[in-house]
């Protein structure tokens, strides 16, 4: 390299908040999408179909457990406080991914409409 070329180092941007996937999918999603095509941007917009389905397991499989416990007079095995802890932790991080999902397809959808907005008439 010659003294003359200058390399390019990204912008460093803090990340504030604890990690989870909501978060990391947030940060992810702001410094990737001004470099996506809207091709690209069409895809990601069309991710809410999933996460729809995604809840939609997600709400099952939480009735079923509660069915479950109802039923069971020892509470199917979650009488373990450390098993209904990882359980719920395990729900929680399971809807924040849903929500992620959710955010990334809106601010697709918004992100073509202002493209669309910006291209010459």
């Amino acid at each position: 390299m010659t003294t003359n070329q200058q390399t390019h180092q990204p912008e460093e941007r803090e990340i504030k908040g604890a990690a989870n996937i909501c978060r990391i999918v947030h940060e992810l999603w702001e410094r990737a999408e001004p470099g996506l095509s809207e091709k690209e941007l069409e895809w990601f917009a069309g991710c809410s179909g999933y996460a729809e389905v995604f809840m939609g397991w997600l709400s099952d499989t939480v009735e079923k457990i509660g069915c479950y416990i109802a039923a069971d007079k020892d509470l199917g095995g979650y009488d373990d406080k450390s098993a209904v802890y990882d359980l719920l932790f395990f729900l929680a991080e399971s809807a924040r991914c849903a929500k992620a999902m959710t955010m990334v397809s809106r601010n697709a959808e918004t992100s073509l409409r202002y493209r669309h907005l910006e291209e010459p008439a």
